[in-house]
């Protein structure tokens, strides 16, 4: 069983906790693990602060895709701003724990954080185009999630 659901919000401040909690909601309604369903929820709210402040545009609105299946979390954010050079993003070290952020720079933190967060962090972007953030993580299952019964109902009859 999959669900997917898309949502267009406006670009602004107002739209970013709408989102995270959104997205939240629905995987801890699928019976997500806590701890799975916190990183995600930074994750998006990085990347949806990261669309207000940098994707200009005529467009004042973005998309936010989820996707939930009982392996995995995964989530897009497009903009249609004017794209930027992915290979020039900041790089996350190679252990978690050591992820340490000078308070003093405010600029491409927020990727660090989701590189940490995430299992898979990818960017399309093109200019006049736009960007498309596509997160990815691995989830947990709690014991009652309504993912394991759905498989369990969609499996074959013998």
């Amino acid at each position: 069983m999959k669900f997917v659901f898309a949502i267009n919000l406006p670009r602004d401040a107002s739209s970013v906790p709408f989102a995270r909690n959104i997205v939240g909601s629905t995987m801890s309604q699928l019976g997500i693990d806590p701890d799975c369903v916190h990183d995600v929820k930074v994750a998006v709210t990085e990347a949806c602060t990261n669309v207000l402040k940098h994707a200009q545009s005529a467009l004042e609105e973005y998309e936010v895709e989820l996707t939930i299946d009982r392996d995995r979390v995964s989530i897009r954010i497009k903009d249609a701003g004017g794209g930027f050079d992915p290979a020039s993003l900041a790089e996350a070290p190679d252990d978690a724990q050591d992820l340490q952020l000078d308070t003093t720079e405010e600029s491409g933190r927020g990727i660090i954080l989701m590189r940490a967060l995430v299992d898979d962090l990818e960017f399309t972007s093109e200019p006049e185009a736009g960007t498309i953030v596509h997160l990815t993580k691995t989830v947990v299952l709690t014991e009652d999630s309504p993912l394991t019964r759905f498989d369990r109902a969609d499996a074959p009859r013998v």
